[in-house]
């Protein structure tokens, strides 16, 4: 944890951006994934809601932010919502289609049938938009067929 919130830190700063880790990490974004579904979420809706977690450093738990964030978003109480069985479904539902797409991580980006795991891969994407030949090439093709040679038993 403490490598990868470094590097994250670095990379951030390398980028010109801002980044504060929560207090809280592991921490519970179910409320936040509800949050999103319940306000039928704009991508400014989403850019604002991780700015409350990764610019800002907050957690839901933080109860004077989270109620700022949900006026920056232009909402009100959001209790009765986000419990609805309708927002828990929808959420089960995204989480299941992403799985059966191939989505391991966040965050990912998908173009095409090609997914691009992680902030770092931002550039190997662009570089499949725009046509790279790498990505037609037979060694690139040739990960799609690798054989599993060993697996981990657990005991």
């Amino acid at each position: 944890k403490r490598f990868t919130f470094r590097q994250s830190l670095w990379r951030a700063n390398e980028m010109g951006m801002s980044l504060r880790v929560p207090r809280l990490h592991p921490f519970h974004p179910l409320k936040l994934l509800r949050l999103a579904i319940a306000i039928d979420a704009t991508p400014q809706h989403v850019l604002e809601i991780s700015r409350f977690v990764w610019r800002d450093g907050h957690v839901v738990e933080d109860e004077l932010p989270f109620q700022q964030l949900l006026q920056r978003l232009g909402v009100s109480s959001v209790d009765e919502r986000i419990t609805s069985n309708q927002v828990k479904d929808q959420l089960r539902s995204n989480g299941e289609d992403a799985i059966a797409h191939g989505v391991f991580g966040v965050p990912t980006l998908v173009a095409g049938d090609e997914l691009f795991w992680g902030a770092d891969a931002t550039d190997m994407c662009l570089a499949y938009l725009k046509g790279d030949p790498i990505f037609g090439s037979m060694e690139m093709r040739a990960f799609d067929s690798i054989t599993v040679g060993a697996v981990r038993k657990r005991q």
